[in-house]
């Protein structure tokens, strides 16, 4: 049996104070959409996942398929389902102008960045540590650094600890489309 892992735990302490909790993007729950049907055993894979997401295991899940196979209608549906249940939701992707390796999570870490200044989010022990990864964080959210450009390593590094951190105080659902 899986174990979360103490970094995880929701509620470590001195990790992460409260944040508030974003809504998932607008357009997933707009009036019309038509009644979710079929995927069960896609969507039985996701709310397992969610399952152990919400006894602080970290989780990933893929969901692959052709275009028009239904994977963002699965996703928001799911998504929206655990926002309900508590599941904090943000959401990034590709576009045209993809440009940079890490352009698909800026728009989570434009979200998750404030909270790290006030904080209510901690990055590390240190408050050295913590400035670096921030200063990480701001490149990956289409700002300056304040010094050289940190590595790609780095910088993914980064929104690693900020989406670890920012599990603490409820699950997070972060959905990154057209990968």
């Amino acid at each position: 049996e899986k174990q979360p892992s103490p970094r995880c735990s929701r509620g470590y302490p001195g990790l992460v104070a409260a944040w508030p909790m974003p809504t998932p993007p607008a357009h997933w729950a707009a009036p019309g959409q038509p009644v979710f049907v079929g995927r069960r055993s896609e969507r039985t894979v996701l709310e397992r996942a969610w399952v152990q997401a919400q006894q602080g295991v970290l989780q990933l899940v893929l969901v692959c398929g052709g275009a028009g196979a239904g994977k963002s209608r699965l996703v928001c549906d799911a998504a929206n389902t655990f926002h309900r249940e508590g599941a904090a939701v943000l959401a990034g992707g590709c576009n045209a102008d993809f440009a940079r390796p890490y352009d698909p999570v800026a728009e989570p870490v434009r979200v998750l960045l404030p909270w790290t200044a006030q904080g209510h989010i901690q990055l590390g022990d240190e408050v050295a540590a913590q400035a670096d990864v921030v200063d990480r964080l701001r490149v990956v959210a289409g700002g300056e650094s304040e010094g050289p450009v940190p590595s790609t390593r780095l910088l993914f590094d980064a929104v690693s600890r900020l989406i670890v951190a920012a599990t603490a105080p409820r699950p997070l659902v972060v959905v990154l489309e057209d990968l």
